[in-house]
């Protein structure tokens, strides 16, 4: 197997890896396996700053010193579980996120990848700032979800009532 992460932004030039997987050598067995990936970086990580919230603590970004380049290609550790349906792959440097979920009988990505890790201002206004990755990245309650905008006029609704 191979994996590439690109960014069209620059060249189309690639950056990859080799993953060696294990074959799960029992059908229904599942294998775990620990590799890493380059993957084209933002330089972010020198402008974080420590930060707290209550009980809370988190690194946030210094958007009056972030500047934005260089991008160059960093190695990410990945772990890899796979079954005989699936290929799941997570990002523990990136908050343990799951970065890929490869549907093996058809080759496809069912999460979204970007191609490039770059942090962004969208997100959570306490923390200023959201890390672009792709993938799953919280799965904490959140109140951004498909009904919330329902009381505004916007989203799901219940029918009418007749009269």
């Amino acid at each position: 197997m191979r994996a590439v992460a690109y960014d069209r932004m620059l060249n189309d030039a690639q950056d990859s890896v080799s993953l060696s997987l294990v074959t799960p050598g029992v059908p229904g067995a599942t294998t775990f396996q620990t590799t890493t990936l380059a993957i084209p970086t933002y330089n972010y990580r020198p402008f974080l700053q420590l930060r707290s919230s209550g009980p809370y603590t988190y690194y946030g970004l210094d958007w009056d010193r972030y500047e934005g380049d260089p991008i160059t290609a960093q190695p990410y550790t990945l772990l890899a579980l796979e079954n005989d349906y699936m290929r799941v792959t997570l990002l523990p440097e990136l908050g343990g996120r799951v970065y890929q979920m490869i549907y093996k009988p058809t080759g496809h990505n069912e999460l979204y990848q970007n191609p490039v890790i770059k942090p962004t201002r969208w997100g959570p206004a306490e923390q200023g700032w959201w890390l672009a990755a792709g993938g799953i990245e919280w799965g904490l309650p959140w109140t951004s979800t498909a009904t919330s905008g329902a009381s505004h006029g916007h989203g799901a609704s219940s029918p009418r009532p007749r009269a």
